[in-house]
């Protein structure tokens, strides 16, 4: 676990961890993007965080190959899973396959909360079904997101999530943190999300691995790192748990179905002033916290949302 100081800059390590590079909650322009500004703020470095128990129960905890359902965005959605078992009522899902491709994601889902870049929908390639989310990052200190709603609020302010993204091409020569996955709520202006980190200059730094974050909009962050390597030209799974119970904040992550011990935080991790909001709303995307010399591609896919885990292989 590591912590950043308000206004913290670390030669060479992070110029702009921080403060996000846009306004907060801020719709779109209805076309895939929207004006945003950049914001740099807070840097920091990571380091492992005390381990936790990986968590047992849940729909399903293997990967594979699964077809694609439809979804309504107004009641809790039905998808399969591979095995042939009966549906499974998710509080929200998206396979991205409504709507052509180049157009918004499904409005009834999902509305462009900030972007300097594109997100879209793409046929180039797909998890399951035949489109995804494409994501185009700028080169500059950006956010690139959506964002939904639909499940929120949840009970006990608890909730599982998943998704699928594949990053086509990493920019090695850069220090860079970004983040594919943020909630936000009320009560405080806290993110809590999930993302990775690149610091090729600094001896047993980071080589793009992940980070759970937490950026409190100008009194600090704090961060909880695993260094298993993150390569392109792959999709990933990614899961997490978070749990806003006041007082005994909590949250876990897994990749491909196997939790990152590292990464499971506790209520010590969000005390004081890194307490996770009342959650309002999930961001999906793309936001980068510095400049760097490559735009980043990417693709997501078969986003839901469950109040019991989902697992890779339900869509």
């Amino acid at each position: 676990m590591f912590r950043i100081p308000p206004l913290a800059l670390l030669a060479s390590v992070c110029l702009a961890c921080g403060d996000d590079a846009s306004s907060d909650d801020d719709g779109g322009d209805g076309h895939g993007t929207a004006s945003s500004t950049s914001n740099p703020g807070d840097g920091g470095d990571g380091g492992p965080a005390t381990g936790g128990n990986p968590s047992s129960g849940g729909v399903s905890e293997t990967t594979g190959p699964a077809g694609s359902t439809g979804d309504d965005a107004t009641t809790a959605a039905e998808s399969s899973d591979s095995s042939g078992a009966p549906p499974v009522q998710l509080l929200f899902s998206d396979d991205f396959e409504a709507g052509a491709p180049g157009g918004m994601a499904d409005p009834t889902k999902w509305e462009y909360a900030s972007g300097a870049g594109t997100a879209v929908l793409s046929d180039a390639r797909a998890m399951s079904g035949t489109q995804s989310l494409h994501v185009t990052s700028p080169s500059g200190s950006y956010e690139t997101f959506i964002r939904t709603a639909v499940p929120f609020p949840v009970a006990d302010n608890a909730f599982w999530g998943r998704m699928y993204f594949y990053i086509e091409e990493l920019p090695v020569d850069d220090f860079v943190h970004w983040t594919v996955m943020e909630a936000r709520g009320a009560g405080n202006n806290n993110r809590v999300r999930v993302g990775g980190i690149n610091n090729p200059h600094g001896g047993d730094f980071f080589t793009h691995t992940w980070i759970l974050n937490v950026e409190t909009q100008g009194q600090g962050e704090i961060g909880a790192s695993d260094d298993s390597d993150i390569p392109a030209g792959q999709w990933f799974c990614l899961e997490w748990r978070y749990d806003g119970t006041p007082g005994a904040n909590e949250a876990q992550v897994f990749i491909d179905s196997v939790e990152s011990e590292s990464m499971h935080s506790l209520d010590d991790f969000f005390a004081g002033v890194y307490q996770m909001p009342t959650f309002e709303h999930l961001y999906v995307g793309w936001a980068i916290y510095q400049p760097i010399s490559l735009p980043y591609q990417v693709w997501i896919d078969d986003v839901a949302v469950h109040d019991e885990r989902i697992g890779c292989d339900v869509r």
